[in-house]
């Protein structure tokens, strides 16, 4: 069955959802725009957020600060300024515990945590501590000891320890130890020279 294409409507400073005729799907009755990930949106009711289905359909009951997408089957929710996730049950399934929301994507498993470091208004990103990758159920994929991770064209994830880079496939599997350059380690992806794991 074909999705209704709905399009997010205010009225009187409270928003909802409409179908292209301008039928009104979801009730406006929210503080804040929606936007719909995996068939959930992020919704504000009364200060606090939770998540709806394309019904309108209360899925995770409106008891955090702040929440963000839902993809790859758990959604982004704040609590006393640090982030976790709950899946669709609404089961907490990675503590809030980290700076920034997680935000996985569908073309990694994975994604960078911080343990230990501090949000810099400034500089706009966290600074100090130890990156590690954590996966959709919460798990330790890679321990926190990597001064630095982020990904890098060709769908790689580039890791750094003591001024040595490495790289990882999106499943946290290591591809290349942290022996090299950043210089090496840019022009081996830019070639494509380590597409295949050992």
């Amino acid at each position: 069955m074909e999705k209704t294409e709905l399009f997010s409507y205010c009225k009187n400073g409270k928003w909802g959802l409409v179908d292209k005729d301008k039928n009104i799907i979801v009730p406006l009755v929210f503080e804040e725009e929606i936007f719909f990930h995996d068939d959930y949106a992020a919704a504000k009711l009364d200060g606090k957020y939770g998540f709806i289905d394309r019904n309108g359909n209360t899925i995770i009951a409106y008891m955090y600060d702040n929440a963000g997408l839902f993809q790859c089957n758990v959604g982004d929710v704040c609590l006393d300024g640090k982030w976790g996730c709950v899946d669709k049950f609404g089961k907490l399934v990675i503590p809030c515990e980290h700076l920034l929301p997680l935000s996985f994507d569908f073309s990694q498993e994975v994604v960078a945590v911080n343990r230990d470091g501090t949000w810099s208004k400034i500089k706009g990103e966290i600074v100090g501590g130890k990156w590690g990758l954590i996966n959709t159920k919460g798990e330790l994929v890679r321990p926190y000891q990597y001064d630095e991770i982020f990904n890098v064209p060709n769908s790689y994830i580039q890791v750094k320890i003591n001024k040595k880079y490495g790289l990882f496939d999106l499943k946290g599997n290591e591809i290349l130890a942290c022996e090299f350059s950043k210089t090496d380690i840019d022009s081996m992806v830019e070639n494509s020279v380590c597409l295949q794991n050992n």
